[in-house]
C-alpha cells in the first residue's frame, strides 16, 4: 500500500519549490541586469569617447577656418563667405580623406590669394 503525503507536506514542497524557483529567477536577472550595467556603461563611454572626437574635430575645423578667413580678410577686394554647417550624415571614417583633399586646396588658394594682392604679402 502506498502512502499519500497529507496536504502539509504537498504544500510544503509546493512551498520549497516556488522559493528554489524564486531564487532562480532572482540570480538570472541580477546577472542580465549587471551585464545590461555593465553594456550601458561602455555605451557611455564609447558616446563620451564620440563626443570628445567631435569636439576635436570641430576645433580643428574653426581653426582652418579662422586661418581662412584672416587671410581673406586681408584682401579688400574679396569677402569670405559664411562658415560651412557640419553636415550630420557624412561618413565619420571619410574624415581623413577629406582633410586630405581640403588641404592641398587651402594651400592652392593660399598660393592664389598670394599671388592676387602681390606684392603685399599675406601672413
Amino acid at each position: 500500500m502506498t502512502s499519500i503525503p497529507d496536504p502539509a507536506s504537498r504544500y510544503k514542497a509546493f512551498l520549497g519549490l516556488a522559493h528554489e524557483a524564486a531564487e532562480g529567477f532572482r540570480e538570472e536577472e541580477a546577472a542580465r541586469a549587471a551585464k545590461l550595467g555593465s553594456r550601458i556603461h561602455e555605451a557611455g563611454r564609447a558616446a563620451e569617447s564620440a563626443r570628445k572626437a567631435e569636439k576635436a574635430v570641430t576645433e580643428e575645423i574653426n581653426d582652418w577656418w579662422r586661418e581662412v578667413h584672416g587671410r581673406m580678410t586681408k584682401a579688400k577686394w574679396s569677402g569670405p563667405s559664411p562658415r560651412p554647417v557640419a553636415d550630420p550624415g557624412a561618413d565619420p571614417d571619410a574624415l581623413d580623406d577629406h582633410l586630405a583633399d581640403i588641404m592641398p586646396a587651402t594651400a592652392a588658394f593660399d598660393s592664389a590669394l598670394r599671388k592676387a594682392i602681390w606684392p603685399r604679402k599675406v601672413q
